[in-house]
């Protein structure tokens, strides 16, 4: 991996170029996540880069953003994460995590946010809201500031007689490569949850909070139908 001079991320392997994503900066936080089965030779290895917390499309002519390559041989394979600079180049906070990168992604959410140390553990509540860093990362909103309004879940439409119940709330567009799950918990007294399917509607990405969409999803009529009363809760995990 490696951000060069030149604003542009670019993805190596085997001596060659495989993927450039222009970036437009030379600096910042680069995470590539690597996944694979074993060292073998011809073992595929799937890989993933994140610049300061934005997913990168390193496939850009296919339904994904990843890319894909295998070992070239058995056992003595290498990765590598550079970058290129006219004098000096400076790495710093260095650091290597077992996927899932969700948990790298939470503290570059929460360092960007200006938080550091402790305050910029995934479990940490730094601004004192509902939403611990993990929570903010996953919803879209700022943990160093008390805005976890933003992450309520809306109702967009409710129909009992018919079965109709939608609602909407915002979550990562690249959720599932990220490694996080929204999951959907119905209630007809707050005191007892059970889970529930849903089904997504609608989809639109949100222009002020890049990496984030606004999700319309709608209930099964067997949820709705016959209940007096219904609360919804989203947990991302």
């Amino acid at each position: 991996m490696e951000l060069d001079l030149n604003g542009n991320v670019k993805v190596w392997a085997g001596g060659a170029v495989v993927a450039s994503v222009q970036v437009g900066k030379t600096k910042g936080t680069l995470t590539a996540a690597f996944a694979c089965a074993s060292f073998a030779a011809g073992s595929p290895v799937s890989v993933n880069v994140y610049l300061d917390g934005v997913l990168l499309d390193l496939d850009p002519s296919g339904p994904g953003s990843s890319r894909t390559f295998a070992w070239p041989a058995a056992d003595t394979n290498f990765i590598a994460l550079s970058a290129r600079a006219t004098n000096q180049v400076m790495l710093d906070n260095f650091v290597v995590r077992k996927l899932p990168v969700s948990t790298s992604l939470v503290i570059e959410h929460a360092l960007q946010a200006g938080l550091d140390g402790s305050d910029s553990a995934p479990g940490a509540n730094p601004d004192g809201d509902r939403l611990d860093n993990f929570g903010e990362w996953a919803f879209g909103t700022d943990p160093s500031k008390a805005d976890d309004h933003l992450a309520a879940t809306s109702l967009v439409l409710s129909q009992p007689d018919a079965g109709v119940f939608r609602f909407a709330f915002r979550r990562l567009i690249d959720h599932l490569t990220a490694g996080v799950g929204y999951h959907i918990k119905v209630s007809e007294d707050l005191v007892t949850w059970r889970d529930a399917a849903t089904e997504d509607e609608t989809t639109a990405a949100l222009p002020a909070s890049a990496g984030y969409e606004a999700v319309t999803v709608s209930l099964p009529a067997a949820e709705v139908n016959g209940h007096g009363k219904l609360f919804v809760r989203v947990a991302a995990r």
